[in-house]
C-alpha cells in the first residue's frame, strides 16, 4: 500500500506587484507554448470589451515573454467564473479556483476578476503547483500586462526581491527581471504543469536553490541598509506600515528553498527556512503547513499536528492542512481522525484527488476495499492523471488476485510518471506473487534507487524473504523499514511473523501489539496475535483478538479455526466442532481447519469422517508430514496395513518421526497379513 504524502500538493502563494519589462533580445530559442484557459467573472464581463482586453493583455505579455524567455500564451478555452463575494482576496480566489476548475488539458488558468470588495495590497496571485493566475482588473491595460509577467516569472520559480531595478522588487520599482530572477526563469521553463510531483526541473534544483539562496540574502541586506539609512529620518506612520507589509512578501524565497529541501529530505534545514519565512510574514499559512510536512517526514508528528490545527484555527476549511492533517493522524495510528480530516478535505475541495487516493489508501490499511475502491475512482475521476490513485487501487485487484488487472493499472501509474517508487513497489509486489522472485527484487531495487529510503519498499524486500524463509534476512528488511519510519505499522507484523516461525512468541506478542498500536488493525494482525497467545496458551486473549478478527471480516476461516482449537484446549469438543465446520463453511479448503476437525473425529473414533476431511486437506496440502502421518493411524486402525504404511513412509520422507511404538507395531501387522 502506499501512503501519499506529498510535498506538490501544497499551494504556494505568490503575490503580485507591479513592474515593468523592456524587451531585451536573446540568442534565438526553442519556444515553449503555454496553452492558457483563460476565465472571466461576472464582474469583470461587464465591461463589453472584456474578452478583446483580455486578448491584448495576452498578446502584449506574451510578445516580451517570448522574446526574453522563449515562453509564449496561446488561449485554449475562455470561460465564465461566478466569484464569491465572500471570498475578499486574491489569494483566497485563487485557491477556490484550483479546488473547483478543472485544467483538462491546458497549462495555466489566468483568471480576471472584477470584485470591489478584494485586498487592494495586491493586484494579483499565482499558485505555483497548480498553475494558477489571478489578476484583478486595472484602468490601465498596461498595468495588468505587468502584473501578468510578474505572476508568470513566479510560475517559473521567480521570487520577491527588494531591488529597484527589477519587475520582481517588492516596492514596484523596476522596469525588467534582473539577473538573478531572469536565470531561474530560464532553469524553469521546462517546468511540469501536469504531473504530481514538484514540478521544478531536478536536474537544476542545485543551482536554482543557490540563486533563491542569493535573493534571500540579499533581501536580508536591503532590509539592515534600510533600517541604517532611515535612522534619524521621520516617516509617516501609514507609510512606515506600508512597507512593513509589502516586506513581509519577502518570505517566498524561503518557502520555495523549504520546498526543494523537503523534496531533497534535508527536513532541519526546511524547517529552518519555514521558521525565517515566519519571522518576515508571522500570518503565513504555507510556512506552517511546509513546516509541518518537513516535521511529520522527519518523525516529529505531534509538532506537525500543532502546526496544522493552528492553520485550522485561523482557516477552519484549509484543505491542504486538513489533507495534511489526515496523514499525520494516519502516520500516529489515529485512524478515525485520519479518516475524518480526510472527508473534511475533500467536503472543503470536492475534486482534491490527493485526498481522495490517501483516503483510499487508509481504507486499504483497514481491509475496507469496496469503500477503498470507491474513494480512488473518485479520485482517477477528479484527476485521471494521478498516478498514486492508479497504484492504489492496484492494491484493490491485487487483494482480488486479478494480478492482470493490477499490472494494468500500474503500467498506467508508470506511463504517467516513470519514476514513481510506489508504481515500481506494486510492480514488484504482482512479480512477486507470480511467483517471480527475481523480477519483483529488481523492482524493489529500481524503487530503492529512485527514493533509497523507501519503507514500503524495504517492507516488501522482506516479505520475499520471508517467502522463501529465509528469515534472517527478511528480518533484516523489516527492521530497515521500521527504522526509517517509527511509526510504520507493517514491518512490525513481518516481524513477528518470522519470530512466531522461530517459536520466539513473546517477541512476536511485543511485534504484533505495537502494530496495532500503530494503527494496522486488520485481520491478519489480529489472527497472528491470537494464534500467538494460543501458542503461549493465553486462551482467552486468544479469543478475544480472534473476535476481534471476525469483526473486520465475519467469513475468517482462521478466525473460526483459532476459535476452534481454543475450545479444544478448553476440553469443550462439541463447540470446537462447530468451529471448524464454520471455518470450512467460509473456505471449504481450509487446511488447518480440515486437520483439525479431523484430529478431532480421530479422537472420538469417527474413523471414516476423519478420513475423508484428511483426505480432502492432502489435496490441499500434498507434502504435508503431519496429514501423512495422522492418514498413516487411520489406515492402521481400518486394517488398512499397506496404505498406512505408505503414508506412514511418506510422512517419514517429508522429515516427520513416528512414534517408534507404532511404527513397529505396524511393521509386525504388515509381516503377518
Amino acid at each position: 500500500m502506499k501512503r501519499t504524502k506529498a510535498i506538490s500538493s501544497v499551494l504556494g502563494v505568490l503575490f503580485c506587484l507591479a513592474g515593468c519589462l523592456p524587451v531585451r533580445a536573446l540568442p534565438p530559442q526553442r519556444v515553449r507554448e503555454l496553452s492558457v484557459l483563460v476565465i472571466a467573472d461576472e464582474e469583470f464581463r461587464r465591461d463589453p470589451r472584456w474578452k478583446s482586453r483580455v486578448e491584448a493583455v495576452l498578446e502584449s505579455a506574451s510578445f516580451h515573454l517570448e522574446k526574453v524567455f522563449g515562453l509564449r500564451f496561446a488561449a485554449s478555452e475562455f470561460r465564465d467564473w461566478s466569484s464569491s463575494d465572500a471570498l475578499r482576496s486574491v489569494e483566497m480566489l485563487a485557491e477556490d479556483l484550483a479546488a473547483n476548475f478543472d485544467i483538462e488539458t491546458s497549462d495555466i488558468i489566468v483568471a480576471f476578476t472584477g470584485q470591489k470588495n478584494l485586498n487592494t495590497r495586491h493586484n494579483g496571485c499565482s499558485l505555483l503547483k497548480e498553475g494558477v493566475i489571478v489578476l484583478t482588473c486595472a484602468e490601465n491595460t498596461a498595468e495588468m500586462v505587468r502584473s501578468l509577467k510578474h505572476e508568470t516569472g513566479h510560475l517559473f520559480a521567480a521570487a520577491h526581491i527588494e531591488d529597484p531595478g527589477s519587475l520582481m522588487d517588492i516596492f514596484s520599482r523596476g522596469e525588467e527581471f534582473e539577473a538573478r530572477n531572469a536565470e531561474l526563469i530560464r532553469l524553469n521553463r521546462e517546468r511540469s504543469f501536469h504531473g504530481t510531483r514538484f514540478p521544478l526541473p531536478k536536474e537544476n534544483w542545485e543551482r536554482t536553490v543557490a540563486l533563491w539562496r542569493e535573493i534571500a540574502r540579499s533581501n536580508a541586506l536591503a532590509k539592515r541598509r534600510e533600517a541604517m539609512d532611515v535612522q534619524g529620518m521621520s516617516k509617516s506612520p501609514g507609510a512606515e506600515a506600508r512597507e512593513r507589509a509589502r516586506r513581509r512578501d519577502l518570505d517566498d524565497a524561503h518557502l520555495l528553498l523549504a520546498q526543494v529541501y523537503i523534496e531533497q529530505e534535508r527536513y532541519p534545514e526546511a524547517v529552518s527556512e519555514c521558521q525565517t519565512a515566519l519571522r518576515i510574514k508571522p500570518e503565513s499559512i504555507e510556512a506552517l503547513n511546509f513546516s509541518g510536512i518537513a516535521l511529520r517526514r522527519s518523525g516529529r508528528v505531534d509538532e506537525a499536528i500543532e502546526k496544522y490545527l493552528t492553520i485550522l484555527g485561523r482557516k477552519p476549511g484549509h484543505s491542504q492542512a486538513l489533507y495534511n492533517l489526515g496523514i499525520a493522524y494516519a502516520k500516529k495510528g489515529a485512524i478515525e481522525k485520519a479518516e475524518e480530516s480526510y472527508k473534511r478535505a475533500v467536503e472543503a475541495r470536492p475534486r482534491f484527488a490527493e485526498a481522495l487516493s490517501n483516503l483510499g489508501e487508509l481504507y486499504l490499511r483497514l481491509d475496507r476495499d469496496s469503500e477503498a475502491e470507491s474513494a480512488l475512482r473518485k479520485a482517477l475521476a477528479a484527476n485521471p492523471v494521478y498516478p498514486l490513485a492508479y497504484t492504489n487501487l492496484a492494491e484493490v485487484e491485487f487483494r482480488r488476485r486479478e494480478y492482470d488487472k493490477a499490472l494494468e493499472l500500474v503500467e498506467r501509474a508508470l506511463a504517467i510518471d516513470p519514476e514513481l517508487p510506489g508504481a515500481r513497489n506494486m510492480r514488484g509486489k504482482i512479480l512477486h506473487k507470480r511467483k517471480d522472485p527475481a523480477g519483483a527484487k529488481e523492482e524493489f531495487r529500481k524503487a530503492l534507487l529512485i527514493r533509497p529510503n523507501d519503507e514500503k519498499v524495504y517492507h516488501n524486500l522482506g516479505n520475499c524473504y520471508f517467502d522463501e524463509q529465509n528469515l534472517a534476512e527478511a528480518k533484516r528488511m523489516y527492521a530497515r523499514a521500521a527504522e526509517i519510519d517509527r511509526l510504520f505499522a507493517e514491518p512490525h507484523e513481518g516481524l513477528g511473523e518470522c519470530w512466531f516461525l522461530e517459536n520466539e512468541f513473546n517477541e512476536a506478542i511485543r511485534e504484533f501489539r505495537l502494530a496495532l498500536q500503530l494503527g494496522l488493525h486488520s485481520e491478519s494482525v489480529h489472527l497472528n496475535l491470537s494464534s500467538a497467545y494460543l501458542r503461549k496458551g493465553l486462551l482467552g486473549e486468544a479469543v478475544e483478538e480472534a473476535r476481534k478478527a471476525l469483526e473486520i471480516n465475519p467469513s475468517s476461516a482462521s478466525a473460526h479455526n483459532n476459535l476452534g482449537m481454543v475450545f479444544i484446549q478448553k476440553g469443550r469438543a462439541v463447540e470446537a466442532a462447530a468451529e471448524f465446520s464454520a471455518s470450512l463453511d467460509c473456505n471449504p479448503e481450509n487446511r488447518d481447519a480440515l486437520l483439525n476437525l479431523g484430529n478431532l473425529s480421530l479422537s472420538q473414533e469417527d474413523l471414516d469422517k476423519a478420513l475423508g476431511l484428511y483426505l480432502r486437506a492432502l489435496a490441499v496440502d500434498p507434502p504435508n508430514a503431519v496429514l501423512h502421518n495422522n492418514l498413516a493411524v487411520v489406515y492402521f486402525k481400518q486394517g488398512e496395513y499397506a496404505k498406512s504404511w505408505t503414508h506412514l513412509q511418506k510422512a517419514e520422507e517429508l522429515g516427520l518421526k513416528p512414534h517408534p511404538n507404532f511404527r513397529e507395531e505396524l511393521r509386525k501387522r504388515i509381516k503377518r497379513t
